[in-house]
């Protein structure tokens, strides 16, 4: 039982945070030791180390960015993020074993590189296309799916040829960040997390072996390199004091955190209120910050958690602001007796009803006027459940574009 939480703790908030931004944090700090010392050295060995952290920093935070943006418990989260999560793991399986290989320039081992990451991305793709006819006929669960057991067995392939690569030149510590790394799957293989669609085990062995195998590659980058040559025009830095080689990692997973987490919201689009605008399966990305910094305008496409649902999030377009009187009659809006200029509308509104907003109070609408339920049904919103603007659809691509919000009030009267 012991053993099946701890497998489990990394793979559902707030633990999984610990794990990818923990991640992305620990390969930071090895990888910027790296640039820091190619700048001055200008060595391709060094090179490698950095283009291989970058690489790893690139892979982990294209997995965060689509954990962040792809709302949970989805049907598009469902059928993306585990395939993905697989692939990015191989490719920096490949990475590392690239680094640790070849720590000079070697141009089979680069094109052998590009061509194994070419069948892995290729391999993402078909894979994508199996999972999502198996998640529509019923699935839930990718664990021990074949295309999941598929993925494995190829991970475990590489580590396997890795580890014995690294033994058998007596490299230990390369051998021990495979042998972690090959635990780690094996472990998964035979013993995967029941009801899970990440693999739990694999998580706690990438926390230790990722940033060790960086570490190693640059060390060896340095000791291949050698000191600067006698009268280098590179400028010398001094080492960097403990506690920012400490703090570094933190406040860089931290500024991640806080850009994608804290100051934004993703929102799946579900249902017609907001056509012809935004319709069913759009994915909005959405800014938590700017109603910190200033009030809501009316025209705003905005974020809103009405009364009779405060634990659910709504898309709608603000109207009225705190004070005003609004009016609908005759299929015409109306602001303080004053028409306003609704070119966003899909049809006029066959309702009528008038409102009178308090000082803390705004007036939000869907597009889709009479397919709705908005401040007509529930009334008045507080300022409170306005908790962001929508800026823009970044899913599906076929859709992209950034959400316009209509500002004027009076016939004639625009964005």
């Amino acid at each position: 039982m012991i053993v099946r939480t701890l497998l489990a703790l990394l793979l559902a908030p707030p633990w999984s945070w610990v794990y990818h931004l923990g991640l992305l944090a620990v390969l930071q700090a090895p990888t910027a030791t790296a640039l820091r010392r190619w700048w001055q050295s200008r060595s391709s060995a060094d090179l490698r180390v950095v283009l291989a952290g970058n690489t790893l920093l690139g892979l982990r935070s294209l997995l965060l960015a689509a954990v962040l943006l792809i709302p949970p418990n989805t049907p598009e989260a469902l059928v993306v993020i585990p395939p993905l999560e697989r692939a990015l793991a191989l490719l920096g399986v490949l990475t590392l074993a690239w680094l640790l290989a070849r720590p000079r320039p070697n141009p089979r081992a680069d094109l052998s590189l590009l061509a194994l990451a070419a069948v892995t991305v290729l391999g993402l793709a078909a894979t994508w296309a199996a999972w999502a006819g198996a998640v529509q006929t019923g699935a839930t669960f990718y664990n021990g799916r074949p295309s999941e057991t598929l993925w494995t067995l190829a991970t475990l392939v590489v580590l396997v040829a890795a580890a014995g690569r690294e033994a058998g030149k007596r490299a230990w510590g390369g051998a021990l960040v495979f042998g972690l790394l090959l635990l780690g799957y094996a472990g998964h293989y035979l013993y995967p997390v029941a009801g899970a669609d990440a693999a739990g085990v694999v998580r706690w062995a990438e926390l230790a072996a990722l940033p060790l195998g960086v570490f190693i590659g640059d060390r060896r980058a340095a000791a291949t390199a050698g000191p600067l040559a006698e009268g280098t025009n590179a400028p010398r830095r001094g080492r960097r004091p403990l506690w920012w080689q400490l703090i570094e990692p933190l406040i860089f997973a931290g500024l991640i955190y806080g850009a994608l987490e804290v100051g934004t919201g993703r929102f799946r689009v579900d249902g017609p209120s907001m056509q012809p605008n935004l319709h069913t399966g759009e994915f909005v990305l959405a800014d938590r910050l700017v109603y910190r910094l200033g009030p809501p305008r009316r025209g705003d496409v905005v974020v809103v958690q009405p009364p009779p649902a405060p634990g659910q999030a709504f898309l709608k377009r603000l109207i009225g602001l705190p004070g005003e009187f609004v009016a609908v009659e005759g299929g015409v809006v109306r602001i303080d007796g004053v028409a306003l200029a609704e070119p966003y509308v899909l049809a006029p509104p066959e309702y009528s009803g008038a409102w009178a907003l308090a000082e803390d109070e705004f007036f939000v609408l869907g597009d889709n006027r009479n397919d709705s339920s908005d401040s007509h049904i529930w009334g008045p919103v507080h300022r409170a459940a306005i908790v962001a603007r929508a800026l823009l659809i970044y899913w599906p691509l076929s859709d992209w574009g950034v959400i316009e919000h209509w500002r004027g009030v009076g016939v004639g009267t625009g964005p």
